[in-house]
């Protein structure tokens, strides 16, 4: 998978996803997210459903192909930032913050996006 992210907009993001996310975004506090990841909160609040895997999964399932791709290269890109953040203190506690709880469903929004992926380029190999 390349590595060159494309940073969508929320527009950007509103335009490709909007008609197919199944609830509100759940906008979180910029000061709640490590400083050098803040730069990714638009993407983690459109793709971050937290609570219901299904509905996540779901959503991976209907998005654009291109859309799917960006979003794993973004989170592929950032994911020892990411993943230092979410093995960290914040993950013992009882409470969690809305943008730690959204940025884990990031994670699995991407992760479940290399599977759809991957199932994709398989169901177009010539047999």
């Amino acid at each position: 998978m390349s590595k060159n992210p494309q940073l969508w907009s929320r527009q950007g993001l509103r335009k490709a996803l909007g008609t197919i996310r199944p609830r509100p975004i759940d906008r979180i506090n910029n000061s709640d997210v490590p400083s050098d990841l803040r730069l990714l909160v638009p993407v983690a609040e459109w793709w971050g459903i937290d609570g219901d895997e299904e509905m996540l999964y779901g959503f991976v399932d209907r998005a654009p192909i291109d859309a799917v791709t960006n979003l794993c290269i973004i989170v592929d890109t950032y994911d020892r930032t990411i993943s230092e953040w979410l093995a960290g203190p914040e993950a013992e506690s009882g409470r969690p913050t809305q943008a730690y709880l959204t940025f884990t469903a990031l994670v699995m929004a991407s992760d479940y996006g290399k599977v759809r992926l991957k199932r994709n380029t398989k169901g177009n190999m010539p047999s």
